[in-house]
């Protein structure tokens, strides 16, 4: 059980203001409303996601705080009730609840609204439409919020996004003239992202890539070894290009069996989707059991796709390490030893920096930043960096933007690296020239996504000739036996008529022989 140390406690609602020390000065003040979810068991809960806002504001408010440009603070605002996605939509009344009851009383505040729940709400969005108030949604992303007319005050800065995988899916496709495609999804729900990206290719297949046929086999709940290889034996007759989602025991059961029936040669390729952190844990090839040497062996020909982070790896350890001391002293939660701030503690960091500087911006140049529309606009097409730790870039539709690799596996160091990755910056898949793709073919090329026979063996580039085309063939013969006999036969007569005529040379033509009459003699 979590212990939290309560400045304020006003029921239902909670109002956290803790871990703020700030000295405070006239002029604008920035408060950060901030709902969300408090069970830690979800990585944008406020818990892990906090402690990025704490550090940030910290440094964002000993530059501007100091200057007198502005201040920054933040305010939770959540009930016991808000323990999970299906919560966090139930309670948003406590939104407007807060906001008609406390934001009248302070007339230079800025506020802006921040959801760490679930998805992209549309009722979240609409506050910040009605309210005209920037509405960052830091939490889980959709596709929600992509509708500027909609929504013209929201902004969406979740570290992980659905958009960039169907992306990388079809330029793969295309750069791999893939046409026939499996996708093999979990259906346990231990992790929603298998039937959330299941969603996503069926969408996206029906709406953008007719071209691509996609065959789809859903895996049972905890399904033995036998249903997995009877499974296996069923999807490798209509396709081998193999996508894969599902828990690292479920892709890994899975390659184990490929293996057991040969099928990780050159000729297949396996594509684990995965997110960049799951709460049970990454795919990985050892359990400590008696599979790991065959899983060792399999994995080489296991690719995973996946968002992927720019870090400097001592600047991002140092800051996760003070991300881990306020979320002890502050929220009440220690880190087991193997697990470090997420990604969404450090997306929670970068957001404050970024309203920072679009903020400090805003005022330099003029404009209305109390109008939520207009500083709405500010985040669209950005870029910030923050230095060794990333960035964040917002498109032009409101959603941030993360670059997504295609990593391999290094048998050596028994980890996957990246090979390519797709970013907003280029409209091509960039390879990585110290990690080259390894196809396990013997020309080290990427395989065709069909046998060259077909699955059946009945392609007409090699199977067997039919009646019909036998009779064709045959005629086809006789007719052009038939030309050439008669061409010969012309060419004998014509022959034979020349030479009945070269064999009568010394005979004269009458008209040749000039035979004067007596009229003509002189």
């Amino acid at each position: 059980m979590l212990c939290y140390s309560l400045n304020l406690f006003i029921h239902p609602l909670i109002i956290f203001t803790v871990g703020q020390i700030v000295n405070w000065v006239e002029g604008l003040e920035v408060v950060l409303l901030v709902y969300g979810i408090w069970s830690p068991g979800l990585l944008q809960s406020i818990p892990l996601s906090g402690p990025g806002f704490d550090v940030a504001l910290e440094e964002v408010n000993s530059v501007y705080s100091n200057n007198k440009t502005f201040q920054m603070r933040r305010v939770y605002i959540s009930s016991k009730e808000v323990a999970g996605c299906g919560d966090t939509g139930a309670y948003f009344d406590q939104i407007s609840d807060y906001y008609y009851r406390s934001t009248g009383n302070c007339s230079p505040c800025l506020y802006i609204l921040v959801n760490l729940g679930c998805g992209d709400p549309p009722m979240f969005a609409q506050l910040g439409r009605e309210w005209s108030m920037l509405a960052i949604s830091a939490g889980t992303a959709s596709f929600n919020i992509r509708n500027r007319l909609l929504y013209p005050t929201t902004i969406s800065t979740c570290p992980f996004q659905y958009r960039p995988y169907m992306v990388m899916f079809r330029k793969l496709c295309d750069l791999f003239n893939w046409r026939t495609v499996a996708y093999v999804y979990d259906t346990s729900r231990t992790l929603p992202f298998p039937l959330q990206l299941y969603d996503l290719f069926t969408s996206f297949i029906r709406l953008n890539a007719t071209d691509i046929r996609l065959q789809l086999f859903p895996i049972p709940v905890a399904p033995s070894d036998v249903i997995i290889d009877e499974s296996l034996r069923k999807i490798l007759q209509v396709s081998r290009i193999i996508f894969l989602s599902g828990t690292p025991v479920l892709i890994r059961q899975i390659m184990v069996e490929a293996f057991k029936q040969n099928k990780t040669s050159g000729e297949y390729v396996w594509i684990t989707v995965d997110l960049p952190e799951q709460a049970v844990g990454p795919v990985t090839y050892y359990r400590n059991d008696s599979n790991d040497e065959i899983a060792l062996q399999a994995f080489p020909s296991l690719l995973q796709l996946m968002l992927c982070y720019d870090r400097n790896a001592d600047a991002d350890r140092q800051l996760k390490s003070h991300f881990k001391r306020k979320a002890e002293a502050f929220y009440g939660y220690k880190y087991p030893e193997n697990r470090q701030p997420t990604e969404f503690t450090t997306s929670s960091y970068i957001i404050v920096k970024m309203i920072a500087d679009i903020l400090n911006r805003s005022i330099v140049q003029g404009f209305d930043y109390f109008d939520g529309q207009i500083l709405a606009q500010h985040f669209l097409n950005y870029s910030y960096d923050a230095g060794p730790i990333g960035g964040i870039y917002v498109d032009s539709y409101g959603e941030r933007q993360t670059k997504i690799c295609l990593s391999t596996f290094n048998e050596t160091e028994r980890f996957f690296q990246r090979a390519l990755f797709h970013s907003h910056t280029q409209e091509s898949l960039q390879l990585i020239p110290e990690v080259p793709l390894q196809w396990r073919t013997a020309d080290n090329r990427p395989p065709p996504d069909t046998p060259f026979c077909g699955f059946r063996g009945d392609d007409q580039r090699c199977g067997p000739i039919s009646i019909n085309t036998i009779v064709g063939a045959s005629a086809s013969a006789g007719l052009l036996l038939m030309a050439c006999v008669l061409g010969l036969s012309m060419r004998c007569l014509h022959r034979s008529d020349t030479f009945s005529h070269l064999d009568q040379w010394w005979l004269l033509n009458e008209s040749c022989l000039g035979v004067r009459t007596h009229s003509n003699m002189w």
